[in-house]
């Protein structure tokens, strides 16, 4: 039976795939766009600083590095690394990454169906689970995007198919394998080490257990969970010696009780509806949900994976004010129970699960490309996202120089897209005293699309800035001296 599920499931798998790749293809082209830009350009920034500067993975450089070397903390820079590679072989472009995000995407939906497989025996839940990872709205959006949870989840994945095997024939192979992986995703998101908990319970529920099972399973958790703390106390290193501190390594909870149930509804009456699940994957979730309460106990190590999402969610649940990256870690226990809410329906003789899935790629494309990759959504200012300006942009930077750059919230996007290193610039009305001290630590000059804003009444009179570069509406101001 679980041989012909298996036969079954090779033969739509690669449909699900190329219709992940045909429906991603027009906006293979475009730059770091849309929501959460910031942290595209991030990652981006990284990975050109390892290509540009120094490709010693243990210094990660961003831009933001005031009159410092750049060096600071981040997550493991796995996917930075491999783009920056990729930079060093065959030259730099704005839309590897998108190629980059996609192929780890591809591998995530295919290890996401062989384990919905064994633990179901079912091609038809396999086929359901699959297909929601792949149109997802939050899948949809950020499988393109430079934002290393993609790797992540393809690791814990990959890591979680691994273990399984391991657990079937206990080959030091599969342990090995498990170890990699888990190890990976737990160094670059230390939430995908999430897979550990489904892990472990399948270990437990393993009716003989000999000494060399026990000696893999013990160099597996601690292997595996201890390179991922080591990671993180390294980058702790990395930004309290180089005094940079530019990505969060902390849990930003919710602060009173009314935020916790402010933040708690928009996740479930908008996210989850919206993005987390989709409107078109929605009624196959209910529908899982109340299939399965009768049932859990068949699935033991899913239920656990999603005890430790909600031990997860509420100690970090402020970052999913803006932050919906984070639910990726979320998918897997979402794409199980819609499977399993879908497959109960089609297996009644309600053939009405096929309409769902035919409506969630539609609602992804709706939802997702139409706010994020549609002209005029795009979040950054036209001169990033029209190629023949981009080069533009970044023509005869000097890595050496400091400028003064914004104004940008995002404190990362315009340094990432001029190419120019220094100080930020965050908001329009940033008072003078606020700017005057990069100056005076040699900032060279200003990066604005706003120069009304370096008007003399603002600026000492002594002050003075000549235009040395123009794209668009962005100029470069040098102070004369």
């Amino acid at each position: 039976m679980r041989k012909m599920a298996e036969l079954q499931g090779r033969k739509s798998i690669p449909f699900i795939l190329f219709l992940m790749v045909i429906t991603h293809l027009p906006y293979m082209k475009l730059p770091a766009v849309g929501n959460h830009v910031w942290r595209q350009c991030n990652t981006l920034a990284v990975a050109k600083n390892y290509a540009d500067e120094s490709m010693n993975l243990l210094k990660p450089r961003v831009d933001k590095r005031l009159d410092k070397s750049g060096i600071t903390g981040p997550q493991f820079p796995a996917y930075e690394y491999i783009l920056a590679s990729l930079y060093r072989t065959v030259g730099f472009s704005e839309y590897y990454h998108r190629w980059l995000s996609l192929l780890f995407s591809l591998l995530s939906v295919w290890a996401m169906h062989k384990i919905i497989l064994h633990y179901t025996g079912r091609a038809l839940y396999a086929n359901i689970g699959s297909s929601f990872l792949a149109f997802v709205p939050e899948m949809y959006f950020h499988g393109i995007n430079a934002v290393p949870d993609v790797m992540a989840l393809c690791c814990m994945l990959w890591g979680w198919c691994f273990a399984l095997h391991w657990l079937d024939k206990q080959r030091w192979s599969h342990m090995v394998g498990a170890m990699i992986m888990l190890a990976m995703a737990g160094m670059i998101k230390l939430q995908f080490l999430m897979a550990g908990l489904p892990i472990a319970t399948g270990f437990l529920f393993l009716r003989q257990k000999s000494g060399k099972v026990w000696l893999q399973a013990l160099l597996l958790g601690c292997v595996a969970v201890g390179l991922s703390l080591l990671w993180y106390i390294y980058a702790a290193y990395l930004v309290k010696t180089y005094g940079l501190h530019e990505f969060v390594h902390a849990m930003r909870h919710a602060r009173n009780p009314g935020e916790v149930l402010d933040i708690l509804g928009k996740n479930l009456f908008s996210d989850i509806p919206e993005t987390w699940v989709g409107y078109a994957f929605l009624p196959l979730l209910i529908a899982g949900i109340y299939k399965s309460k009768a049932v859990w106990y068949r699935y033991a190590p899913i239920m656990a994976y999603g005890v430790g999402c909600v031990l997860f969610y509420f100690p970090i649940q402020y970052q999913f004010i803006h932050h919906g990256y984070y639910a990726i870690v979320f998918m897997p226990l979402l794409a199980f129970v819609v499977a399993r809410g879908g497959g109960v329906i089609q297996r009644s003789g309600l053939s009405i699960v096929w309409v769902f899935l035919v409506l969630s790629p539609i609602w992804a494309w709706m939802r997702i490309a139409q706010n994020n990759w549609k002209p005029g959504q795009y979040r950054v200012p036209n001169e990033f996202v029209d190629p023949s300006m981009s080069q533009k942009l970044r023509a005869g930077y000097d890595a050496s120089e400091r400028w003064i750059v914004g104004p940008d919230i995002s404190g990362c996007v315009y340094f990432y897209y001029t190419g120019s290193k220094g100080y930020p610039w965050y908001t329009a009305d940033e008072s003078v005293e606020t700017l005057m001290p990069y100056c005076k630590a040699g900032a060279v000059g200003f990066i604005t699309d706003q120069p009304s804003l370096l008007d003399s009444t603002r600026f000492p009179h002594t002050m003075r800035f000549r235009l040395v570069k123009k794209v668009g509406n962005m100029g470069w101001y040098k102070i004369e001296k």
